[in-house]
């Protein structure tokens, strides 16, 4: 019945007007959407204000069209969406701004100071707009960070077997690796896929500003894309456009290291054990100084807009529920996402939930403070996917062997025809 009345033109009413069945689109699939349905369970089972909420899958590139086209009755109060596709609902005026909800100073809707500190800084810089609105709140979160075998590392420094800390001392152990296994590399890129922000944001810089901007020319990017010209000329990295070649190389112990994101890293642990059954090890990308910053991947709910402030108000209390330390914790486990808030690794005791529990001394469990410290998540602009692309153009020309200066011209070039926000 409940599936029936959410197809219907006319959404059920509470009597003082608000609506109980709230609609939540997502273009999730298999074990993420499986996990998504049992959180929604846990919410319709036992949230005190009686309100439903019916998620419904949808083609993430047929969404605007549909929201274009339904009326007021027809549309959902609630959208997953990737950062870009909500700037771009935000421009139309399609989805509500959540500064007012954040800062409600009834402690039932807003999030008070000791909470939003709680909250990793990414989570509010991922769904920020241009106009400095706050149009969604991440749910899914996902950072690159580097794999890396602790045997090559230990072997090789003598020391320790630790992830080396800044981009000196990386350049200096893949410099011995090289030097002393001839024919070895110490990573492999994928040239279809890096984007120049892991660079630039781990020499000190950003590609994109917090107000839009693309931040060019700087000298941080200038001295991300020298060093990974370095790597390539002195025979320490080299170029695949094959992803699962650069993951088994990483598994078979060719390389020591791999750079690819965190929802993985049950992949590579199950992986290495059945094939190799070496030490694995999580680390950051290095850093150009005493700041580590690291991309992150993100999806966004949104309010969709509607004259019925309490139906959007019914919308935010399901979303605020979803950041809460339990919920994004029962979230993170199966997915191998990031939590959202610091002090996730403190409720494993409240879970009551075996299968979910047995994961709290996970080598990644350990690893999520300083993944969400280094969080670094690009505010939601509509020109987002075009950057990426002129990113990736010059990311390749330089694994070509293309000079820096033309390929950074070729860059702003890119991005000049991306338009604007």
């Amino acid at each position: 019945m409940l599936f029936t009345s959410a197809c219907s033109a006319l959404q059920p009413q509470t009597a003082t007007g608000g609506a109980k069945i709230i609609v939540a689109w997502h273009s999730l699939s298999g074990l993420r959407e499986r996990v998504l349905l049992d959180l929604v369970d846990r919410w319709n089972r036992s949230n005190p204000d009686g309100t439903t909420i019916i998620p419904e899958r949808r083609d993430a590139a047929l969404i605007p069209a549909l929201l274009n086209e339904a009326n007021q009755k027809g549309q959902p109060a609630l959208i997953l969406s990737a950062p870009n596709q909500a700037a771009a609902y935000h421009q139309k005026g399609w989805v509500r701004p959540l500064d007012a909800f954040i800062t409600d100073a009834n402690s039932d809707i807003g999030w008070g100071a000791l909470d939003r500190n709680d909250l990793y800084p990414f989570v509010f810089s991922a769904g920020q707009a241009s106009d400095g609105a706050t149009i969604g709140i991440p749910f899914a979160a996902s950072a690159r960070v580097v794999m890396y075998n602790r045997n090559w590392v230990r072997s090789t420094l003598n020391v320790t077997d630790t992830m080396p800390l800044d981009w000196p001392q990386f350049s200096a152990l893949c410099g011995k690796i090289v030097s002393q296994l001839r024919g070895a590399a110490c990573f492999g890129l994928d040239g279809s896929a890096i984007t120049m922000d892991e660079w630039v944001n781990a020499h000190g810089g950003r590609v994109m500003t917090n107000a839009g901007q693309v931040n060019f020319p700087s000298a941080s990017m200038v001295n991300g894309l020298d060093r990974m010209l370095g790597f390539l000329q002195t025979g320490q990295a080299y170029r695949s456009n094959d992803a699962q070649l650069l993951r088994e190389d990483f598994v078979t112990e060719r390389v020591p290291f791999m750079f690819d994101w965190s929802d993985r890293i049950e992949e590579y642990k199950l992986a290495v054990k059945q094939r190799s059954n070496f030490p694995l090890g999580i680390g950051l990308l290095p850093s150009a100084g005493s700041t580590f910053a690291t991309p992150v991947q993100t999806s966004l709910w949104l309010i969709v807009k509607s004259p019925n402030l309490e139906r959007d108000k019914y919308a935010w209390k399901f979303v605020k529920w979803l950041s809460s330390s339990e919920q994004t914790l029962r979230w993170a486990i199966p997915t191998g996402d990031l939590p959202l808030r610091t002090s996730v690794i403190n409720h494993f005791s409240q879970l009551n939930d075996a299968t979910l529990s047995q994961h709290q001394n996970d080598l990644v469990v350990a690893f999520w403070p300083r993944m969400g410290q280094a969080a670094l998540a690009s505010p939601a602009f509509v020109q987002a996917p075009c950057i990426r692309a002129a990113q990736s153009d010059s990311i390749r020309q330089i694994l070509d062997g293309q000079p820096i200066s033309p390929t950074i011209q070729g860059f702003q070039s890119g991005v000049v025809g991306c338009g604007r926000n």
